[in-house]
This record gives C-alpha cells, structure tokens and sequence, in this order.
C-alpha cells in the first residue's frame, strides 16, 4: 500500500484511466484547495487498482514523495480496500484531508454539497432517485464525461481538465443555490390571481427558481443593485401574465420590458441583452399592482 502524504511539491498527480466523476472530483478538489504544493503538479493515469511503476518515475524524474495518488493505489486518497466498510469515496477523503488543513472549508456549505453529491454518485445513489431511468438524467456530469469519451475521443486528460472545468461551475451554480435558500425567507409572501406568490428584491437570480419548485405560482424579483425587474409564473399550467403586462406598459414608460411569448416571464432586463433600461417602479409597487388584478 502507497500512502499519499502531501510532503514535496506534487509532480505527478495520479488516478485511474478512464476517470469517473470521484477521480475527477479528487483531483479537482486538490487542484483548487490543495495550495503551492499542487500549482506544478501534471496528471497521469494508470490501471484501476496501480500505482505508477518505478520504471515510469526514474523516467520523468520523479521521486515517489513527488506523487499523490487519488481513486487507485490504496493509499489515504483512495477507498477500495478490501476491508473498508465506510461509504466514502477519494473526493470525500481528499475533502476530509483539506478540511484538517484549512477548517474554514467545513463551513462551506456549497462545497459540503457538491462533495456528497460526487460521492452519493460513486455509490450510484442515482438507482434510487425518482423515475431513476428517466431521460433527463442524461443530461448530468457524469453522462456528459462518458459521452464524451466515446463522440469526442477524450483522452483521459482531456476528461479530467474538462470535468474540473464543469465542477467550478457545478460548485458556483451551488453557492447560488444555497444563498438563494437562505435569502428566501427574506421575501415577501402574498396571494394573487396567479396563486402564492413571493416578492424580493436581492442579487440572486437562482431564487426564483428556488421559490417556483417550493410551491410559489408567481415570483417577482428586483435585482438590488441595477434595479431591473424579472417577473415568472411557473409553466404549463395555464397561468397568463398577459394582464399583469397590460398594466405595467402603461405605468412604466421607461423601463424596457420584454413579454415572452409563453406568457409565463415577463422581463426588465436580461443576462441576454444589456441594452434594457432599468424599471424606475419599486418592488412595493410592482406588488401593489400584481394584487390589483
């Protein structure tokens, strides 16, 4: 058995071929939090179950304390010991050894998700989420690595750097999420003709999201620093907003607003366009108005 102790600069940073989202989320985690001792390290990959040979390391001029091995080898990164009962995995571990390093990380609530996530699929918790063969499943990182492999001819690299790439944005994309779940208490709740419906005003735009698969019909948000406003009822249920914006375009001349054509968004200002003019009516009144009709 190897064991991975991060004592010299890494040089070789090593996993399994063809590497599954834990190799990669691993390595990601090391790349991102592991500090200076991993800024020159380069990937190899080798057989499940391997660590890589001596001959390979005289080769590159390595020394073995000059390597970590992560999802192979049997060392601290890895959990396929035959004796390991625990249902963990090498992001978990690779996670569990920064967090003694730097305890800020145990506060990290996005990072603490996307870790379990990572390790929940390792373990193929996906057999047990609901409609578990559905298509839209195949829509996620780990389909995505696999297909890849096979319609691009990634290279096992290539897999790693692009998954690292993916799991930035999976990790910012939870951060979101989280500060939108906290932000939600902070709304306002109301009734109107579209259903509950909540209001608020913040910087998050996930939140809307949030609120819609909480239950809320209709959700009204005012970005806190621009001031545009995003008005959405949740689709296909034959809810309108088509007497909201009658409304609005007569009290706002000013702001630009977009009626999207399902009749389930109406937009002052978009990621999509940068040319929209803020709307100069606050969130009050915008409420004011929603329960008037």
């Amino acid at each position: 058995m190897i064991k991975d102790l991060i004592t010299k600069p890494v040089k070789l940073l090593v996993t399994h071929q063809n590497p599954d989202p834990d190799a990669v989320g691993a390595c990601w985690l090391l790349m991102k939090y592991g500090g200076r001792k991993l800024e020159g390290a380069q990937f190899y990959f080798v057989p499940s179950g391997s660590v890589v040979s001596d001959a390979v390391l005289k080769q590159k001029e390595v020394e073995r304390e000059e390597t970590v091995h992560v999802d192979t080898g049997l060392g601290v990164f890895d959990h396929h010991q035959a004796d390991n009962q625990a249902r963990d995995s090498a992001t978990w571990r690779v996670n569990q050894y920064l967090i003694k390093a730097d305890p800020n990380l145990a506060k990290d609530e996005a990072l603490k998700r996307v870790v379990r996530l990572i390790n929940d699929n390792d373990h193929f918790a996906a057999c047990w989420w609901p409609e578990a063969d559905h298509d839209r499943y195949v829509l996620m990182f780990e389909e995505i690595l696999k297909g890849l492999r096979q319609a691009r001819g990634f290279s096992d690299r290539e897999v790693v750097e692009f998954g690292m790439i993916c799991l930035d944005g999976i990790y910012v994309s939870m951060k979101q999420k989280v500060s939108a779940e906290a932000e939600l208490a902070l709304g306002q709740k109301f009734e109107s003709r579209w259903g509950q419906s909540l209001a608020i005003e913040n910087n998050n735009d996930e939140v809307i999201r949030i609120a819609q698969k909480r239950g809320f019909n209709l959700v009204v948000r005012k970005e806190a620093d621009k001031g545009h406003i995003r008005i959405k009822v949740v689709p296909e249920r034959g809810l309108d907003l088509t007497p909201l914006y009658e409304v609005i375009k007569k009290r706002d001349r000013v702001g630009t607003w977009f009626f999207h054509p399902s009749k389930t968004m109406l937009i002052n200002g978009s990621r999509h366009n940068n040319t929209h003019v803020p709307s100069p009516l606050t969130l009050d009144e915008v409420v004011t108005i929603i329960k008037s009709i």
